[in-house]
């Protein structure tokens, strides 16, 4: 049998690895028109006025900085440990999204906090 597609299972029916590359593709298209779009309006909310272009500049540089680094990692964990092992990472570094999530809103809400409060108190 051969190995074209890496792994025997996609060998077996190539319309179903045509398809999910191509829905793959797609969902990345998605994703990576939706940064450029979106990224200023989340910062509009999250960062001061005149700290804006710093926090954007910083945003694009890890962006890009994960762009450029992260690809031939995924290569090689391909290359070294089987075909799947780039696609167990990225679904594991999505997932380590949501941690750097939780903890960016607390991080926030505590810095906002003493904010509120001096508005609660100057209602009262």
């Amino acid at each position: 049998m051969s190995r074209a597609y890496g792994h025997p299972a996609l060998e077996a029916n190539r319309w179903t690895a045509l398809a999910v590359l191509t829905f793959a593709r797609t969902a990345m298209g998605f994703q990576f028109q939706s940064v450029g779009a979106v990224s200023p309006l989340l910062a509009r909310g999250s960062i001061e006025a005149g700290e804006r272009g710093a926090g954007m500049g910083l945003f694009y540089t890890m962006y890009y900085l994960g762009m450029v680094l992260l690809p031939p990692v995924a290569g090689w964990l391909q290359d070294t440990f089987e075909p799947f092992a780039a696609l167990y990472f990225a679904a594991a570094a999505i997932l380590a999204t949501l941690p750097c999530y939780l903890a960016f809103w607390s991080l926030e809400a505590e810095r906002d906090a003493p904010a509120r409060g001096a508005d609660q108190a100057g209602r009262g």
